[in-house]
């Protein structure tokens, strides 16, 4: 038979194995030989980096000869291993395996599994590019800290297997492995060259890429080289837990996962304690093998705090401070922490941060890479709180009537913790990253210090309303307004609606409506999020309910917005139906608009596949993608257009362009193509200015004629 290696591993060398049908039939025809056919026996463990415990005898076989293995139950040794007194020295000598050259974006997996005897000393595992790059030991009482990692015991005396996978990239090489003679952790070490963002790591001479092992063991499976997929880098990451070094004294120190993107966001959802005499104040840290890559420093005085952010190592040390109010020395105070890293195109890594949502309007560069970060360590008098639920609702565009309906609940005073506020919805333009409106409620509920006759109460003063939005990566200016809930431990009712210039919030059914004037146009929002925090803040969240439905204003999309409901192909034909205006000239113009994500044309939001002008007697076609028009095709001097008559618009596409079609009563205008570099089948809507619509049904979609197609 001849293995064949499967697509998706790293193509070898194809190995041919010898003819067997000979002992496949002599098998069968003595298969009711049964307990007597051990001469027949066969193992198989092609495609597969795991060992296979197997220990071969005869039907007369002593029990006492076959191996026991032993189980302790806690300690250092925990775990299952084979007192193995028939092997006692395992030496496979050195194995040479060669690697592929790593060029592009690809990443290589390499798994493997090597089994030790018991009188053995060391295992010697080599990685060769154009340079050596890693050479890791398993030595007793070695104690190299860069390339070793110290036992506290013997391990090659212990008969073992250990497990182990290189992810193998461009720019430094990942190497984890685990046994059953610790537990189950998988230990993970990553190793960085010169020069590592220069994607020139395995970028040698040819076939110069080795993987060498050497030492007290025996390869125990195949050699398994896989070019990693998606699916490949999900596992790789469940394969990791976050694990506390140390927790004292408010002292958290977590080991981190691998971090596998050059874009990152490290998220703090935190509690600052207050009320703290000797230690105000607090750090967070994130850290190479306990060296600081980046610090923030928070010091909290009686009426303001200052946040100070330092990046890099002692030799390349930036900082920046910012004063803040947002802690107070006598007030606890639950915050939201976000650290940005980016790689930008140079060789440094870009961080940004944000407390609550608010970026701070600084921008540190680092040459440390995010991905060299394995340790985060929160020191003082600061504690980590349960994650921010986050629940996302998709939403329908439209041009006017109800954006959102929910009803809820707040709860009790004494349940929402902090500055007692939460931000109850973000309508978020979800392909672009831009927040239409963000909502944040505010309470200050009474204090009542006596009850009685009479009875004293303090506070309720500072209950508003601020919204916002969040445009190309800026903050626009906070509008405040009273906070038409004020009061906690009620139920709400939530119905947001778009108008024709503004945002309209009613609460509790009210028609008193609070206005908001957003930068971006309604019918942009993609999702509504909104939050929900442990220990209160917001309950029982329920979208569209009967309630809702009983207030909903639905307003149907106008009479020149159409809206596509399937993907379109190439034999599908756009087909719009209406008269030319009165008084129709050079300077009056017709419009289509092909729209993706969008239901109009936007400088800022969704992109125009195709767009359509028209003139009495010129046609003009172009694209816009990402703020920015294509290049215009024009074709004019065919007969002019009358005013009032009739006129068919015919748009449709083949694999390489876009095609128009202009029709009278009388005539048929020369059709004039584009090539648009957005794909015809990723419209969703047409929108038709200039147009006069006089029939019923001014659009239609209609398949292309197969003798249409055959030509």
């Amino acid at each position: 038979m001849t293995f064949c290696p499967s697509t998706k591993y790293v193509t070898t060398n194809v190995v041919t194995f010898p003819e067997d049908t000979k002992l496949l039939n002599e098998y069968l025809s003595k298969i009711s030989k049964g307990a007597y056919l051990h001469r027949y026996a066969g193992l198989w463990t092609l495609g597969c980096g795991c060992g296979m415990e197997v220990w071969f005898k005869k039907p007369t076989t002593k029990k006492s000869l076959i191996p026991k293995s032993i189980e302790i139950p806690k300690g250092f040794n925990y775990g299952k291993f084979y007192n193995d007194t028939l092997c006692i020295n395992r030496k496979g000598g050195l194995r040479i395996h060669k690697l592929p050259d790593i060029t592009n974006n690809n990443e290589l997996i390499v798994n493997f599994t090597l089994w030790g005897g018991i009188t053995g000393k060391k295992i010697v595992l080599g990685v060769y590019t154009n340079e050596d790059i890693i050479s890791y030991k398993f030595e007793f009482q070695h104690n190299d800290t860069k390339t070793s990692y110290r036992q506290h015991t013997n391990i090659m005396s212990l008969g073992g297997t250990f497990l182990f996978s290189f992810r193998l990239t461009k720019y430094y090489i990942w190497m984890g492995f685990n046994s059953e003679i610790w537990d189950n952790t998988f230990r993970a070490y990553k190793y960085w060259t010169n020069n590592w963002w220069e994607g020139k790591l395995f970028k040698g001479q040819t076939n110069k890429n080795e993987l060498k092992i050497d030492g007290d063991s025996i390869t125990a499976t195949p050699i398994i080289v896989k070019q990693m997929n998606k699916k490949d880098v999900q596992k790789l990451s469940k394969s990791f837990k976050h694990l506390i070094l140390n927790l004292n004294n408010n002292k958290y120190k977590f080991i981190i996962p691998e971090i596998v993107n050059d874009q990152v966001e490290f998220r703090f959802n935190c509690k600052y304690n207050g009320n703290i005499k000797n230690n105000k104040g607090f750090e967070i840290n994130l850290n190479v093998h306990d060296n600081i890559a980046f610090k923030l420093i928070v010091e909290i005085f009686e009426h303001y705090s200052t946040i100070t952010a330092i990046t890099g190592l002692i030799q390349e040390m930036e900082n920046y401070t910012y004063n803040s109010i947002l802690f107070s020395s006598e007030k606890e105070t639950f915050f939201d922490l976000i650290l940005f890293y980016n790689k930008n195109n140079e060789s440094k890594t870009k961080i940004e941060f944000s407390f609550n949502g608010e970026r701070l309007n600084k921008t540190l560069l680092t040459k440390i890479p995010v991905g060299m970060i394995n340790q985060i360590e929160i020191k003082s008098n600061v504690k980590l709180q349960p994650p921010q639920l986050k629940h996302k609702k998709k939403l329908n565009k439209i041009i006017e009537g109800t954006i959102l309906c929910f009803e809820a609940k707040i709860p009790k005073a004494k349940d929402i913790k902090g500055d007692k506020s939460f931000q109850q919805m973000n309508l978020v333009k979800n392909v672009n990253g831009n927040t239409v409106m963000v909502l944040n409620f505010t309470f200050d509920p009474l204090i009542y210090t006596f009850f009685g006759k009479y009875f004293n109460y303090t506070g309720g003063k500072k209950t508003f309303l601020t919204i916002k939005s969040f445009v190309n990566g800026n903050w626009t200016e906070e509008k405040k307004y009273r906070n038409p809930i004020s009061q906690t431990d009620v139920p709400i009712i939530v119905h947001i609606i778009a108008g024709k210039k503004d945002v309209m919030l009613s609460i509790g059914k009210s028609t008193d409506y609070i206005h908001y004037s957003t930068v971006l146009p309604l019918w942009s929002v993609d999702y509504a999020m909104y939050l929900v925090v442990t220990k209160g803040y917001i309950h029982n969240v329920k979208i569209f309910t009967d309630t809702c439905k009983l207030i909903e204003n639905k307003v149907n999309l106008p009479p020149n917005i159409f809206k596509i409901n399937k993907k379109l192909t190439n034999s599908d034909v756009i087909t719009i139906d209406g008269n030319v205006p009165i008084y129709f000239n050079k300077t009056t113009i017709i419009t289509i608009n092909l729209l993706y994500e969008a239901l109009e044309w936007h400088k800022e939001v969704g992109q125009t596949v195709l767009q359509l002008n028209m003139t009495e007697n010129c046609t003009s076609v172009n694209y816009y993608k990402d703020g920015t028009w294509g290049n215009k095709s024009e074709q004019c001097n065919y007969k002019k257009l009358k005013d009032g008559e009739r006129i068919q618009i015919r748009i449709e596409s083949n694999l390489t362009s876009i095609s128009s079609k202009i029709e009278t009563e009388n005539e048929s205008f020369g059709i004039i193509g584009y090539n648009s570099i957005i794909p015809y089948n990723l419209t969703q809507y047409v929108q038709v200015y200039g147009l006069k619509f006089t029939r019923k049904n001014n659009f239609w979609l209609e398949k292309l004629i197969e003798e249409k197609k055959n030509n």
